[in-house]
């Protein structure tokens, strides 16, 4: 070990290189050195290395037959099109070193990485088409693994391989089978069974093994029984019998299922979950109360109420010193059952015994009522108003009102006007009432009175009368009494009714448009009032998330822009809202409010500024940047939209690392629940993630546009397919990402139904974020306009992958003639023209289905420039002049499809035009500008560019669509030049700002924010459409 402790200082250092070095120079048979050895050249980014080494300390000769997970990574390794001797044999390669005392380079020999390791992907046939056409898939026998009698064992190398194969080479399956395989010689060695079975937490979170989780579980319920017994002859009945019967569960979970184990499973989690309760009780309350609630799981999935209902009786009985877990958990679980049982009355005693110790706990209150009703058959509720009332007068001397009680008495309330069958306008009144009456209880003492009554106010205002909402407008009108007051703590309840007043009236002005003028009051006079609290506010605040006055300029806003934002509101509400997070910076509501009015006027990098100041981190990235992404991308900003897009991917590899990682912790506490919340929040949430997706497409429309900085090219500089010379190596480069489902590059053959897979995907946008926005009804993609853009972008990028690998193997002709088409370049061909077909499966509307066929057409003739194939090809009539004629014919329908593309798109110097170019430049004009270069280069292998326009039809035709690309290119560009608006420098916006915030400052500072975000997104954005004009008059004058 002494020896190998230089390599792990290297590792620990991150000087992977020196690594690398130390472990070559260890005797081959060290078989530790090779696992430091891989696990150095994964972190080094030499991944296909690393997997020939995994693959020789496994065993060559194995894994032909085993271990396939290993043996597709490296069959679909791009690495492996090109092996070279250095990485393949021992053979001696000449490299330079220092020149000797006469000045002559010495030869090196550079050690091997294994002795001549083979892959299936030397296959001559297996191309990067093929890779990218035929998915991966696991074989029959995927299960199996080796004769145990040459497994490795040793804890230390299994140790250090399991974490190169699970964080580095996301090789989880092949973790798991190695420890399976070590398992399967050292039986009752309680390390490496253990170690065997939490590993298959890896796999169980992977998305791409979601179809043998089954056959995951059953083995891994085998390694816990085998790891009870091997504990059992030490410790007696262990915590591996809990983890047996969880496993079972775990099993019955999953779909597709053998009707005959669902009917055994449960019988058998039930007898191992029984013996660790009961048999052997452990000794730690924790793990105690885990194995308890496993057992009570078990009896729920066999609708065993009343074992279950003895079983929780008992641990009532016991002593409170005794009790695990906590009383209150056990009468929650027993009011439950009962309910199921239909025993309403016994329910209803519990339920009780719970709120006598919690009296505001909103869920009981729901509970009592539904056992009252239970009782009755639905016919009287009586019993839960005497409750309420015998609550609330034990409770009357609290600090703080109860809200619970006082809320269920609207439940109340609507329960009555069904039993009783009163009018439509009598129920409203009855309602009104009771929403009255809890508002004038409760809206002085907590901020949260208005979200308690949101859905009331909806029941009873969809569809009322006028005159109905002129009766709730004079009762929120009561509570706007000026909320100035000497008195700190008068001031702070006078606040909290004027807020919930102004919240009732906003609703009602939705719903009652023609209230709008008596309803509401001035938003100056909300300024007002909020710049009285701005001046006497206590300074004690300032690290507040919020300062109670924050919504007096919320509601401004919003009744500022409620008419229609036109640009002297944007700058004005723009202007407010900077006031209002100077005063208050740490309000996060202000700032998104603000963000999204910098956005409405064009100025996307004063939103970005406000947006980092945010600090949006980990898991709200899934959550908080749903309004953030479209716009950044309608701004212009696609560096910083490609930043959010990759901490989000970056998110969904340390997620899917961590769930399996703390649930394997979980497990290993004795916490199986906690195991079970991790799993399904990875599976369900995580994995089917609606905004993961939606990042991806984002990330493949313009990665072209993707720079470190303003200095680098604004065009392809870095990444993405733009019809250069670097097309290939990116395109290969994809080609190996296309089967990594955490990465983007898996929207590639993102295909199904939109009605199927909105299901299925998890949306997990929190919008909540706008939950103080009545008035402005934010919209924003419903999820199935997410999915059908995702497949929109996965086409593209097939597109153009698929038309640069057709263009790699054209060759032009000789002598005349066409050259005999290879195999390679039919196969490519024959995959573009599937992928186009392929585009039935989304649907867009009229402007992008024109730009779609563009596309179709420049990928038809490229197909035709590569092989002559296109649909009801025929070589017998493949000639020169065939093809030309069809090139002709395919570009000019391109044309014409992109010509009426073009007149669909209002090109005026407007706001909403700069948005929609911004949109447009990454959506379609980069594939349609890549693909056109791409026809381009392949006409010039023909002799036919376009400076033959006047001689050649093909050369022509290249011409006139060059002509129409540029000057769509110019159209846009010319919408771009009408920011920044230079007006906002003339002072009209000063004057009627200064009066009503009497900060000179603020004003000019907004005004120039707005100035130079507007001048940001035209420089940024006209940048690249200058790049593409100059690349093709390059090209085509």
């Amino acid at each position: 070990m002494n020896k190998l402790s230089p390599i792990y200082t290297a590792l620990e250092n991150g000087a992977y290189n020196k690594a690398i070095k130390l472990c070559l120079a260890q005797p081959a048979n060290v078989l530790l050195a090779k696992a430091l050895l891989a696990h150095a050249y994964g972190k080094a980014g030499q991944r296909f290395k690393a997997l020939l080494v995994v693959q020789e300390i496994l065993g060559q000769q194995y894994c032909k037959d085993y271990f396939p997970e290993l043996r597709l990574e490296l069959k679909y390794s791009i690495e492996s099109l090109s092996e070279t001797t250095a990485t393949t044999t021992s053979a001696p390669v000449a490299t330079a070193k220092k020149a000797g005392k006469k000045g002559k380079k010495k030869g090196a020999t550079t050690p091997s990485t294994g002795e001549n390791p083979q892959t299936d992907a030397t296959d001559d046939r297996w191309d990067l088409i093929d890779r990218l056409d035929v998915p991966p898939q696991l074989p029959e026998s995927w299960d199996q693994v080796p004769p145990p009698s040459d497994a490795l064992i040793d804890e230390t190398l299994l140790s250090t391989l399991s974490m190169t194969m699970v964080s580095v080479l996301r090789l989880p399956l092949t973790c798991y089978q190695m420890y399976c395989w070590a398992a399967s010689k050292a039986e009752n060695d309680e390390f490496t069974v253990r170690k065997a079975y939490l590993s298959g937490f890896a796999v169980l979170v992977a998305p791409q093994y979601q179809h043998i989780a089954g056959a995951i579980l059953a083995n891994m319920q085998v390694l816990a029984l085998q790891l009870a017994r091997i504990q059992q002859q030490t410790f007696g009945i262990s915590q591996a019998t809990a983890w047996a019967a969880q496993t079972a569960l775990w099993q019955l979970q999953l779909e597709s299922q053998d009707p005959q184990k669902m009917i055994l499973l449960p019988r058998l989690a039930e007898s191992l979950a029984s013996k660790a309760v009961y048999q052997q009780p452990c000794k730690d309350p924790l793990t105690a109360t885990e194995n308890f609630l496993l057992y009570i799981r078990t009896l729920d999935y066999q609708n065993k109420w009343e074992e279950k209902l003895k079983a929780l009786q008992d641990k009532l009985d016991e002593g409170a010193d005794q009790m695990v877990p906590p009383r209150q958990t056990v009468l929650d679980m027993k009011a439950d059952t009962l309910l199921k049982m239909k025993r309403f009355s016994e329910a209803r005693e519990v339920i009780e015994e719970l709120l006598s110790v919690y009296p505001d706990d909103w869920r009981f209150w729901k509970i009592h009522l539904e056992c009252v009703l239970g009782e009755s058959d639905g016919a009287d509720v009586d019993a839960t108003e005497r409750f309420v009332e015998t609550v609330l007068e034990k409770n009357k001397d609290n600090k703080y009102p109860l809200r619970g009680p006082r809320l269920i008495r609207l439940d109340l309330v609507e329960k009555r006007i069904k039993l009783e069958n009163i009018s439509e306008d009598e129920a409203r009144q009855a309602m009104l009432n009771a929403i009255k009456a809890y508002g004038d209880e409760i809206g002085g003492s907590c901020t949260c009175a208005y979200a308690d009554l949101a859905p009331y106010l909806d029941t009873i205002l969809t569809g009322s009368e006028i005159e109905f909402g002129k009766s709730l407008v004079e009762w929120a009108k009561e509570k706007q009494v000026s909320p100035i007051d000497d008195d700190p703590k008068a001031s702070r309840i006078q606040l909290r009714n004027y807020l919930l007043g102004m919240n009732v009236l906003h609703r009602v002005v939705t719903e009652h448009k023609e209230l709008l003028e008596i309803a509401l009051p001035p938003w100056q006079d909300l300024i007002e009032v909020w710049k009285t609290f701005e001046s006497t506010g206590e300074k004690d605040q300032a690290q507040k998330e919020s300062r109670p006055a924050d919504d007096l300029i919320l509601f401004a806003v919003q009744q500022l822009l409620y008419d229609g934002p036109d640009r002297e509101r944007l700058v004005t509400a723009a202007c407010l809202l900077e006031s209002a997070i100077r005063w208050s910076p740490y309000n996060a509501y202000l700032k998104i409010s603000a963000i999204l009015v910098y956005g409405a006027l064009n100025s996307v990098s004063r939103a970005w500024e406000l947006a980092k100041g945010l600090q949006i981190k980990h898991i709200q990235h899934e959550s908080c940047v749903f309004f953030l992404l479209p716009l950044l991308h309608a701004g212009g900003l696609y560096r910083e939209m490609l930043f959010i897009c990759q901490e989000i991917l970056r998110l969904q590899q340390t997620a899917i690392r961590d769930a399996s990682d703390f649930a394997a912790r979980a497990m290993e506490n004795g916490t199986c629940s906690k195991a079970e919340e991790f799993i399904n929040f990875q599976k369900k949430r995580m994995n089917m993630s609606l905004t993961t997706l939606e990042a991806k497409g984002y990330i493949l429309d313009s990665a072209a546009m993707y720079v470190h900085d303003d200095r680098q090219d604004a065009l392809g500089a870095i990444q993405g397919i733009v019809g250069g010379e670097s097309d290939i190596e990116r395109a290969s480069q994809m080609v190996a990402e296309a089967h990594n489902p955490l990465g983007a590059f898996s929207l590639l053959k993102f295909r199904g139904s939109i009605e199927h897979m909105s299901m299925i995907y998890s949306d997990n946008r929190d919008f909540s974020v706008f939950s103080n926005e009545i008035l402005l009804k934010r919209t924003f993609a419903s999820s199935e306009q997410i999915l059908n853009e995702c497949m929109r972008r996965g086409h593209h990028q097939r597109l153009l992958i698929t038309a640069s690998l057709c263009l790699e193997a054209t060759k032009g002709p000789k002598k005349g003639k066409i050259s005999k088409n290879t195999i390679d370049q039919e196969k490519c061909c024959k995959s573009l023209l599937s992928t186009i077909q392929s585009a039935d499966a989304f649907s867009l509307d009229q402007r992008y289905s024109f730009m779609l066929k563009s596309m179709h057409g420049l990928c038809f003739a490229i197909s035709v420039f590569g092989a002559g194939i296109y649909p009801d090809s025929s070589t017998i009539e493949d000639t020169l002049e065939s093809r030309e004629e069809k090139i002709v014919s395919y570009l000019c329908a391109a044309e014409n499809d992109l010509n009426n593309g073009v007149k669909t798109f209002p090109f005026a110097s407007n706001v909403i035009s700069v948005a929609e170019v911004c949109r447009l430049v990454p959506d379609c004009l980069i594939p349609i500008f890549a693909l056109f270069r791409m026809c381009l280069r392949a006409a010039e292998l023909y002799g036919w560019g376009p400076r033959k326009h006047k001689s050649k039809p093909c050369a022509s035709a290249v011409f006139s669509l060059y002509t129409t690309i540029r000057f769509l290119i110019k159209q846009m560009k010319d919408c771009i030049s009408s920011l920044p608006d230079t007006t906002l420098h003339t002072g009209e916006f000063d004057s009627n700002l200064l009066s009503e915030l009497a900060d000179r400052r603020v004003c000019k500072d907004t005004i120039e924010h707005i100035f130079n975000g507007q001048e940001s997104t035209r420089s940024r954005v006209s940048m690249v459409l200058d790049a593409m004009i100059e690349s093709l008059e390059s090209q085509c004058e």
